[in-house]
């Protein structure tokens, strides 16, 4: 039983944009009036900065820009940024990987990427990572590289940020938009959003509130119960802000964020059948819920920024998935009554996790060569976990197949730092350092037909430990920045729950004299130097970093052959590669976008125990990503103006999980997708009609071989549609 362990005209434009085609992470710029690329001022370091002027790998797309792009959630825009990973398996799991710190995507393991909503962490283990749309954001930072010092353990990768839109407090706006597709091989999709900010009192407190709906049509069908269009998914989305301005010193800004995503099946198609099909008698399903309560105290003392950050986190999330093929002749064996052949055995897996986390830190404001950034963080994540796996049949209604109970906790306490100096102007030094002390800990009870004997285990870890960065940085010019930087990341530790019988034997075959009970900490150095660069006034911007990571002491989740899954340290790992962006304004209302990124992450040991080979590359990585774009406009009139955009992304082929044990290992092909839009803008609207996915390619996602069941992930075949958008 598998167990969680720990044109002039539309011609015109269109055959000008062809010429350039391109897709873009939607950029980290855009022109302006005069031709010349917009700066865009970022909180990377958690101090406002312009993004030129940030000493480290970074990549900024707005808000705006993902609206014109059509880009709706993580995995329309996360994979065109070099150096970056999003994986998703149908709405059971999903990932973000950065600079090949990857896992398989059924991994429980914690993750390597921070995700952050404004000042909240929302990112953990064993819970999907949860996608929070992009309608009213200002902007999504995406740091590349450890952030060990700033943002903690779940950094180790990089981190991605996403900014929200905050009150107005001086007027009175409002936003709707709405779309209407219809998908190849599926349906009809809606979609709406709208937004209203709102002063109460001028210049004192002002709210903004959000709300959303959307609903994609399925496009599998379900050859063992004759359904089609299985795998729908509906979104329901709110937030709110309210803005308490009493001093020009102090902003208070209290926050509310709700998702529900609900994912009927998932987008899969089962290796062996016709394109687009699947066989299962159990209904699968995947619940995303989010709840985020958040206070933001800033206050300007004069001499630095003040800053509290407190966020509770409710994230009640479920699963269900079919096993049928794997655990029916077992509980059958258990009754003396036949079964029905319309009989199914299926997993309901509930996660409902709770995090509390509070950040107070001070940033000074000073011009002298010193400035320096202290905090401190604190996070309590509490959760409560169960699986228990159940039938279609009035039969076993009182009958425990499986279950499995376990009662985790994690509590944190940081202390972190950063000083820079300046000894001669435009050179700066800089180091930080965070001090941590993580206990952590889990009960687990499993019982039932396919445990076996019941099964008891309880472990502590305690963790007390250090990361530190250093890095220098040279100004040639105003608008040309080179840097070298060495940085730590980490995560720590954990114990691993006692297994079942059957479990014990599998690791046996191992080489494992004794089941383990722990796994140790993970942590890595990533050494790397970079430039950042703008030319012919301000019209092109070139960057780009080189790397090297030294990953120790790896985190793999591994999976024996009767399904359970428990966390081992596997030696070490290398990632080198270099990251390339480049925005371009040739001539006005014309941009091009283009980046380039190449990562080569292999294991530095063979680990027969372990599934590693010396070499081989870590799964879910692809070595080449390539993003194109090119987004043209003209006047139509005085009052209006039309727009074309091009989109295209090419991920390179990568191996879908470790090469050993009991996991299906499968070279997934490489694949490029093509988007097209076309809008006019007038008064306060802008419509446009919009082709993803042109070439109704089928990429391929993930690749799966889970309890008998094989299956690919794939992505939305070609869809076409209408937007609309209107400002009040």
């Amino acid at each position: 039983m598998k167990t969680t362990r720990a044109p002039t005209g539309f011609v015109g434009s269109f055959v000008l944009a062809v010429g350039s085609i391109g897709m873009a992470h939607a950029g980290d710029a855009t022109a302006t009036g005069d031709g010349m690329l917009e700066e865009i001022v970022v909180t990377a370091e958690k101090r406002a900065e312009r993004l030129m002027d940030v000493p480290e790998s970074v990549t900024a797309v707005t808000g705006e820009s993902l609206q014109q792009a059509g880009a709706a959630s993580y995995g329309d825009y996360l994979n065109t940024i070099p150096g970056v990973s999003y994986l998703s398996d149908g709405g059971f799991f999903d990932k973000i990987f950065i600079r090949g710190l990857a896992d398989s995507l059924g991994s429980q393991d914690a993750s390597t990427t921070g995700v952050y909503l404004d000042e909240a962490p929302v990112t953990e283990s064993g819970s999907p990572v949860g996608d929070l749309g992009t309608f009213d954001i200002s902007r999504v930072e995406v740091l590349r590289g450890p952030q060990g010092t700033l943002f903690g353990e779940s950094s180790m990768g990089g981190t991605v940020r996403i900014i929200t839109n905050k009150p107005v407090m001086d007027s009175t706006e409002a936003l709707v938009s709405s779309s209407v597709s219809g998908t190849e091989h599926g349906g009809l999709n809606d979609n709406v959003d709208a937004m209203v900010n709102v002063p109460l009192i001028n210049d004192i407190l002002a709210l903004r509130a959000v709300v959303g709906y959307s609903h994609n049509d399925g496009f599998i069908d379900d050859i063992a119960t004759g359904r089609n269009d299985v795998n729908d998914l509906k979104t329901q989305r709110a937030r709110v802000h309210l803005q308490f301005d009493p001093s020009d010193a102090v902003q208070i800004l209290l926050s509310y964020n709700y998702v529900d995503k609900h994912q009927d099946f998932g987008p899969e198609q089962d290796l062996g059948l016709p394109r687009y099909q699947i066989s299962r008698l159990f209904d699968e399903y995947s619940e995303y819920q989010m709840r985020l309560y958040g206070l933001t105290i800033n206050a300007d003392l004069g001499f630095a920024a003040l800053t509290s950050a407190t966020n509770y986190l409710d994230k009640p999330n479920s699963y269900a998935r079919d096993l049928t093929g794997t655990f029916l002749p077992i509980v059958q064996s258990a009754f003396t009554t036949q079964f029905p052949s319309s009989t199914a055995v299926g997993l309901y897996y509930d996660f409902p996790n709770r995090t509390f986390t509070e950040e107070l830190r001070l940033a000074s404001k000073s011009t002298t060569p010193v400035q320096w950034l202290v905090g401190g963080y604190y996070s309590l994540f509490n959760p409560y976990q169960v699986q228990f796996a159940s039938t279609n049949s009035p039969l076993t209604q009182d009958f425990n197949i499986y279950t499995g109970e376990t009662y985790l906790r994690l509590q944190q306490l940081a202390a972190f730092g950063e000083l820079s100096y300046s000894p001669i102007d435009r050179l700066q030094l800089t180091v930080g350092l965070r001090q941590y002390h993580i206990e952590s800990g889990s009960d687990n009870v499993s019982s039932g037909l396919l445990n076996g004997p019941t099964t008891i285990s309880d472990t502590a870890v305690t963790e007390v430990g250090h990361v530190a960065k250093y890095r220098v940085s040279y100004a040639l010019t105003p608008n040309n920045l080179v840097y070298a930087q060495a940085a730590q990341g980490f995560r720590p530790g954990g114990g691993v729950p006692a297994f079942e019988s059957t479990g014990v034997a599998a690791l046996q075959q191992l080489g494992y004299a004794t089941p383990p009970t722990q796994y140790n900490p993970d942590s890595l150095w990533d050494y790397e130097i970079g430039s950042k660069n703008s030319f012919w006034s301000g019209k092109l911007t070139v960057t780009g970093s080189l790397y090297y990571i030294d990953w120790k002491q790896i985190q793999l989740a591994l999976n024996l052959s009767d399904g359970e899954q428990f966390i081992a340290n596997a030696g070490r790992a290398t990632s080198k590669g270099f990251e390339l962006e480049t925005a371009l304004s040739p001539v006005k209302d014309w941009e091009l976008h283009a980046s380039v990124g190449y990562t080569n992450a292999t294991f530095g040991q063979t680990l027969n125990d372990v599934g590693t080979v010396a070499g081989a590359s870590l799964p879910n990585v692809p070595r080449w990503t390539y993003s194109l774009s090119s987004i043209y406009s003209m006047p139509l009139t005085a009052a209006a103006s039309e727009y074309f955009r091009t989109d295209l992304n090419r991920v390179d082929s990568h191996i879908n999980d470790l090469a050993g044990l009991a996991s299906g290992v499968v070279s997934q092909p490489g694949y490029t997708l093509l988007n097209l839009r076309y809008g006019i803008r007038f008064n306060d609207w802008d419509v446009a009609l919009f082709v993803d996915n042109a070439t109704d390619k089928v990429a391929i996602l993930n690749t799966s071989f889970l309890d008998n069941y094989n299956y690919q992930t794939i992505n939305t075949p070609r869809t076409i549609g209408i937007n609309a958008r209107k400002k009040f």
